[in-house]
């Protein structure tokens, strides 16, 4: 039993980092490449020289609908995490309802957050590489460098890092199925031994 608390210990707390991970994730989603490209909206050329559009509003107004809600979701994973600790689920001998409860939610917001985020990307960087590049930089950014605005790389760094994150996501939650699977196992064989020992003092 104490291999297991200790083991519980370590991912509750891992756990929060995976949490806090995925809040970072989702708020440097756009970075490097992608920041870049945000200049590139429609509304943010309708000053200059390009007089023609064939750019990135598609992908920019989808990706950031979709880290608006992997933050939503990142947040509440957070809050998730802190119930463990309220329901002291990292140091309990034994569970009760609370425990189970706030194993079940870990459960849940990280198989939503993986599956989400894993299709969400796939869509994202669909529209990302639906981009017409090599039209939109001769109508758009070829006339526009001029005024200082940044290349683009076609890079897909971040949607890598996203795909990961989510498949540590998953990974976590399925550890914590194998973790309640591991405590109800090794509490019934305690109760049995308590039975067995109460039995044996009666007799």
């Amino acid at each position: 039993m104490k291999a297991q608390i200790k083991f519980q210990k370590i991912l509750t707390l891992i756990t929060l980092i995976i949490a806090a991970l995925t809040f970072v994730f989702a708020i440097c989603f756009f970075s490097g490449n992608l920041a870049d490209l945000l200049r590139y909206k429609r509304i943010n050329l309708q000053k200059t020289t390009a007089n023609k559009y064939d750019g990135a509003d598609d992908f920019l107004y989808f990706a950031q609908d979709f880290i608006s809600i992997l933050v939503v979701l990142a947040i509440i994973f957070i809050c998730i995490c802190a119930f463990l600790y309220l329901t002291d689920t990292h140091k309990r001998r034994k569970y009760y309802v609370t425990n189970y409860v706030a194993i079940g939610l870990v459960i849940a917001i990280t198989l939503v957050t993986a599956v989400f985020c894993v299709i969400y990307l796939s869509l994202a960087l669909a529209e990302f590489q639906a981009i017409d590049w090599a039209s939109w930089k001769k109508d758009a950014y070829d006339k526009v460098a001029a005024l200082g605005y940044p290349s683009v790389s076609q890079e897909t760094t971040m949607f890598v890092i996203g795909y990961v994150t989510s498949g540590i996501v998953l990974a976590t939650g399925v550890v914590w199925v194998l973790n309640l699977v591991w405590k109800v196992k090794l509490m019934k064989g305690e109760k049995a031994l308590l039975e067995a020992g109460l039995v044996r003092e009666v007799a």
